[in-house]
């Protein structure tokens, strides 16, 4: 099911509050994750900072991811997605997976372990914690859809620093 909220009036906004946006967000710290499909015969990934839990019971994430990345056709078609957590000495995964270093299509899955659970989609071994996930319901809003995910299966990997992204960069979490 697909809800589209990007129908509704949409208020014009100025570029002093778009401008006051963005740089307010740079501040609020995220988890960047890897979400990864498989669809036909390819394997397709990016980096997501916008993913967070739902519900635990059923167990259920949103992942949000914008409508011109190179995987969101292959994610919104597929109807699964692994959404792969990042250990902080895993920041080179997350810069392929962003294309920041020139990687993509197939090439970003290249020299990495990866297998397959439940839905198919690829997961990544090593990670601090893996969702293998079906979509529920996708909710379209502006250049981005806000993908509910089933969690299908779940693992969780050796205990270690999440991977951070705030200030415009990665960085390590750690205890205060």
């Amino acid at each position: 099911m697909t809800t589209s909220l990007s129908s509704q009036a949409t208020p014009v906004v100025s570029a002093d509050l778009i401008a006051g946006f963005k740089a307010g967000m740079q501040r609020l710290a995220a988890a960047p994750c890897v979400l990864t499909t498989q669809h036909g015969d390819r394997r397709y990934g990016l980096t997501a900072s916008a993913v967070c839990s739902l519900t635990a019971d059923p167990p259920t994430l949103i992942a949000c991811v914008n409508e011109s990345a190179e995987a969101f056709g292959a994610i919104d078609a597929s109807g699964r997605v692994c959404i792969n957590v990042l250990a902080a000495d895993q920041v080179e995964i997350a810069k392929r997976f962003a294309g920041m270093l020139g990687h993509r299509g197939e090439a970003r899955f290249e020299g990495l372990e990866w297998e397959f659970l439940v839905s198919g989609a690829p997961v990544l071994r090593g990670v601090l914690a893996a969702f293998d996930c079906t979509i529920a319901e996708r909710i379209r809003w502006s250049t981005h859809t806000a993908f509910i995910c089933r969690v299908e299966a779940a693992i969780v990997g050796e205990a270690g620093d999440p991977l951070v992204y705030a200030n415009r960069q990665f960085q390590r979490a750690a205890p205060l």
